[in-house]
C-alpha cells in the first residue's frame, strides 16, 4: 500500500500553463502534462505531516519550449524548510526562461549559503528543452537520475554524459550540497530524449530505505527494484512505492518520499523564432549527445 496521505489512482492531471510553477513541500499525487513532456508526481512528507523536508516543482515557458523540474531535499523540518522552498520557487521565476541549470543552482547556492547557518539541501535541477529534445540537469550532492529509453533497462546518468555549460570547478567542490560553500560550481549534464524515454527523480528516502534487517536499499537495489514495473506510467509510480515499502518492511521508511516520472511525449516542439533559437544553439551546440 502507498499509505495513508496519498493513494493510487487519484492523479487528477492537469496542463501546465505557461509561466506558472506548482508544486511545493507538501503531500501531492498529480500528472502534470507540458510540451513534450509528461510528469507524475508523488510526495509524501514523513509521519503524515502536512509538510516536510522534501521540495518538488514544475515550471515552464520560453512560449512553451522549456520546462523544468526541482526535487530538493532541505536539511531540516519547519521554519527553515519553508523558507528554502521560498527561495527555490522565487529563484525559478527569476530564470524562468534560461535553460541552463547551472546559473540556477549557483544562484540558489548563493542564497542558501547567505542565509540562516547550517541551511542546505541536495537538489536535481532540470530542464527539458524543447526544440533540441534535450535533457539539462544539475545534480547538487544529490541521488542520481535514472533512464529508461523506451521498454529498455534503467540505468543511471552520470559524469559521463556531455557536460553543456557552467563546468564544475575541477577541484572537487562540483556537485556539493547547495548552501555548503558560497561560490561552488555546478556542472551541467544533457541528455537527448526520444519519444517514449523516461527519467525517475527521486529523494534519498527511496535509496536509504532499509529492511527490518538494516540492509539498505542502495542505488543498485532500486535499479532492480525498477525493473519489471508497469510500463502504463500511471500505475508506475504506486507500484514503486509499493516496492520499496515492501523492502522496508512497511510504509514507515523514516524520511519524507518524493518520486517523479518525467516521460517525453510526442508533441512537437512550440515554433521558435530564429534569433532565440540561435541564441541557444550558440550555448549548446557542439556539446549535445546526438
Amino acid at each position: 500500500m502507498i499509505g495513508p496521505i496519498v493513494q493510487p489512482g487519484i492523479a487528477r492531471g492537469h496542463r501546465l500553463e505557461c509561466m506558472q510553477i506548482w508544486g511545493g513541500s507538501g503531500a501531492a499525487y498529480d500528472a502534470v502534462s507540458a510540451p513534450g513532456i509528461d510528469a507524475w508526481v508523488y510526495s509524501r512528507p514523513h509521519g503524515g505531516s502536512e509538510h516536510g523536508g522534501d521540495v518538488h516543482y514544475l515550471s515552464g515557458c520560453a512560449s512553451g519550449n522549456i520546462v523544468r523540474v526541482a526535487v530538493a531535499d532541505v536539511a531540516g523540518h519547519g521554519e527553515a524548510v519553508s523558507e528554502a522552498a521560498q527561495r527555490l520557487r522565487q529563484l525559478m521565476r527569476r530564470h524562468i526562461n534560461t535553460p541552463d541549470q547551472s546559473r540556477l543552482a549557483r544562484a540558489l547556492n548563493e542564497a542558501m549559503a547567505g542565509g540562516e547557518a547550517g541551511a542546505f539541501a541536495t537538489a536535481i535541477l532540470g530542464t527539458y528543452w524543447a526544440p533540441e529534445r534535450a535533457f539539462l540537469f544539475v545534480r547538487a550532492g544529490h541521488p542520481r537520475v535514472l533512464r529508461s529509453s523506451g521498454d529498455g533497462p534503467w540505468e543511471a546518468l552520470d559524469a559521463d554524459h556531455p557536460a553543456v555549460s557552467g563546468g564544475g570547478s575541477g577541484e572537487g567542490l562540483s556537485g556539493l550540497p547547495l548552501g555548503v560553500i558560497a561560490g561552488t560550481s555546478y556542472e551541467q549534464l544533457a541528455v537527448r530524449l526520444e519519444v517514449g524515454d523516461r527519467l525517475l527523480l527521486y529523494s534519498d528516502a527511496a535509496v536509504e530505505a532499509r529492511s527490518p534487517g538494516g540492509a539498505e536499499l542502495g542505488e543498485a537495489g532500486l535499479l532492480a527494484l525498477l525493473e519489471g514495473a508497469p510500463g502504463e506510467d500511471g500505475a508506475f509510480i504506486p507500484e514503486v512505492v509499493e516496492r520499496i515499502e515492501r523492502h522496508a518492511g512497511g510504509p514507515d521508511l523514516g524520511d519524507d518520499l518524493t518520486l517523479v516520472l518525467l516521460r517525453r511525449n510526442a508533441s512537437p516542439a512550440p515554433a521558435t523564432g530564429a534569433r532565440d533559437r540561435l541564441r541557444t544553439l550558440g550555448r549548446l551546440v557542439g556539446v549535445l549527445p546526438v
